[in-house]
């Protein structure tokens, strides 16, 4: 009879960059069998592992993976076969169909560091579910699509904020990040709130405990509203609305890729028809709250339906005023202007017009004086950036900044360019506001409500 295989431990010095193209300002170093990778460019960097791992015993059914580690700034994850991203701090389950060679490798955001003893990878023969490890003593569950992590510290970012208000208010609150797109369970803690990763399935797992008595949910969608339908009974439903649960129709070319045209007003669209039944159907519910982030939102819903929703407030998201302490300004500061952004290609982020005016700027006889910080990574970021790499006064970091070190970056700024297309509110326009930028924005949808004071703020039409 085979041996069964007990587990592979990723250590020692078979780490290097050689086979990354992206080596240089990356460095490894070992000691006390520990590894530390610093990555001191301004871009992420990625280093691999330089053996394979080989499974092909056809019993094995999972896969479990702890990675354990410190880190600084925005840290880093590890990467299964260049698509399967596992966070710092977590441990991950994952179905497996043996035969199967796995290259693994380790990616360090920019201007940032991780370090770990070891990788586990450990073979599973029976089925697993990470849902036993779950606390069963948070009676708040929060449902969101996607959750902050080393992999992305910005992915709800606004949700979180929310969560440690809860947790600090004495909430026991579970989060779980569930969504299509995830086809493995993940645990973590991110900033004491712990979270699961999964599918659908995750979810009713959960919810079959019924230990919440509370289900909060940012953007609930129609894959959603059937689970909710099935599985809850006197549990009270919290529907934090960001503009997705209502106003899809609308979102339709706000939210399209760049460089694209405008599509059609989606009217008559099967899916979207199917998705205002679900809304219609839930907004009457007596267990169910819609709370909105600005009172734009709600209305425009309301008249994009044409329905009244039967239980509705409008709760802003939070703009942390310890967290993002005002600092006077300077008349040199104007000349200092920061971008935070999320690069992925959705034209909603409006880079493409950060971009330009960067350009219509160095046509200027001043723009040596100015200098421009810009900060954030996504899957559209080398080519929305590219007409930046000629100018030394523009400065990239590919990285993600930890939301409690935000505030030192707007300490060294003066003006934060931000262009948008739509906002339901603008929390990073606020959060800078608060910090004592000027703002430089769009005046679109929801922002004017938040900005009404014109000594922060220009906003274009």
């Amino acid at each position: 009879m085979k041996e069964k295989l007990e587990k592979f431990v990723l250590k020692n010095d078979r780490w290097s960059t050689k086979e990354s193209r992206l080596s240089t300002g990356c460095e490894i170093s070992f000691s006390d069998d520990e590894i530390t990778i610093r990555n001191s460019s301004g871009e992420k960097k990625e280093v691999y592992y330089q053996e394979k791992i080989s499974i092909d015993d056809a019993n094995v059914r999972k896969l479990r993976v702890n990675f354990n580690g410190k880190y600084e700034n925005a840290g880093g994850y590890l990467i299964l076969n260049g698509v399967t991203n596992v966070p710092l701090n977590s441990c991950s389950i994952m179905d497996l169909s043996p035969p199967i060679e796995m290259n693994v490798s380790i990616v360090v955001s920019a201007e940032s560091s991780l370090s770990f003893e070891k990788i586990e990878v450990i073979p599973l023969y029976e089925d697993e579910s990470l849902i036993d490890s779950v606390s069963s003593e948070p009676d708040v569950l929060v449902v969101t699509p996607a959750y902050p992590s080393l992999e992305n510290l910005y992915y709800c970012a606004f949700a979180h904020s929310r969560n440690k208000e809860y947790a600090n208010s004495g909430l026991k609150i579970q989060v779980a990040s569930i969504s299509c797109l995830n086809w493995f369970q993940t645990v973590y803690t991110h900033d004491g709130i712990p979270v699961i990763k999964g599918t659908y399935s995750t979810l009713k797992e959960l919810l079959l405990r019924h230990q919440y008595k509370v289900i909060i949910t940012h953007f609930v969608d129609e894959y959603l509203y059937p689970i909710y339908d099935g599985y809850i009974s006197t549990e009270k439903l919290i529907f934090i609305c960001h503009g997705p649960e209502t106003v899809f129709r609308y979102l339709v070319n706000v939210t399209r890729p760049y460089f694209t045209k405008p599509l059609p007003y989606p009217t008559l669209d099967e899916a979207m028809d199917d998705k205002e039944k679900w809304v219609k159907r839930f907004s009457q519910k007596d267990n169910v709250e819609w709370v909105f982030v600005s009172e734009w939102l709600k209305t425009f819903s309301e008249e994009e339906l044409n329905i009244k929703f039967k239980h509705a407030r409008v709760i802003n998201n939070i703009i942390n005023e310890d967290l993002f302490p005002y600092r006077e300004k300077t008349e040199e500061d104007r000349c200092k202007i920061l971008v935070i952004r999320k690069f992925d290609n959705i034209i909603q982020h409006s880079l493409d017009q950060v971009v330009l005016a960067i350009l219509e700027l160095s046509r200027r006889p001043f723009f040596e004086k100015l200098s421009f910080e810009i900060y954030g990574d996504g899957n559209y970021y080398d080519e929305l950036v590219a007409p930046l790499k000629q100018f030394d006064n523009v400065h990239l970091h590919r990285t993600f900044i930890p939301n409690d070190q935000i505030s030192k970056i707007h300490e060294k700024a003066g003006i934060l360019l931000i262009p948008s297309r739509h906002d339901t509110q603008g929390v990073s326009m606020g959060e800078a506001a608060e910090s004592g930028l000027v703002v430089v924005g769009t005046r679109v949808t929801a922002i004017p409500d938040f900005f009404d004071n014109e000594m922060n703020h220009i906003l274009a039409e």
